[in-house]
């Protein structure tokens, strides 16, 4: 790739997917696959997008513009701040959205994925159902909140919460996000 290449929204998954790095390698291999290249591919296109990306991370117009034509737009208020948020189908991710929000001012405010509207999530009855990408971070907090902060390194979060399961078994589970998707969900600490 050169600097002349128009990145486009198979280019931004492939960079979405070289960075999610706590995911379950099989999910990645499987996108890959399903997208047609490999790993090589996805770490060509993650520099191309990193290369651009210093001219474009500070622009949301920019961003949106290589993912296309939104599902939908909306505004909310983002730390104090009213923010236009546009969501985007991505073919990797059924029922979610990537959701790209700005501020008045241009600048790139946040990416995250969230469900699609009118779609709902899988059913979440049990840990067993919390499975890597299937599920967003605002999903596993309304299910298992609180949520305890743990490690933040844009686009990676890390929570912890508790949990009892209906026979008594108390546990303390770690989960990871990229782009508030759930990559790993991880048991701590258990005592029953």
């Amino acid at each position: 790739m050169n600097d002349k290449t128009v990145l486009g929204v198979v280019d931004y998954q492939l960079y979405l997917l070289h960075t999610m790095s706590y995911a379950p390698p099989e999910l990645i291999v499987g996108a890959l696959g399903g997208l047609g290249v490999d790993q090589r591919a996805a770490e060509v296109a993650y520099r191309h997008v990193n290369d651009q990306g210093h001219a474009l991370w500070a622009v949301f117009d920019a961003v949106c513009r290589i993912l296309g034509t939104p599902a939908y737009q909306r505004t909310y208020e983002l730390r104090g701040r009213e923010v236009v948020a546009r969501g985007f189908t991505l073919p990797l991710w059924e029922n979610l959205a990537f959701e790209v929000s700005g501020t008045a001012d241009g600048l790139l405010a946040d990416e995250r994925f969230r469900r699609m509207p009118g779609t709902s999530p899988p059913a979440l009855e049990d840990l067993t159902d919390l499975v890597p990408w299937k599920f967003t971070l605002d999903e596993v907090r309304e299910r298992f909140g609180p949520l305890r902060q743990g490690d933040l390194r844009p686009p990676f979060e890390e929570h912890s919460f508790h949990h009892t399961s209906p026979d008594g078994v108390e546990q303390e589970l770690d989960a990871v996000f990229s782009w508030g998707l759930l990559q790993r969900l991880t048991v701590a600490v258990t005592a029953s």
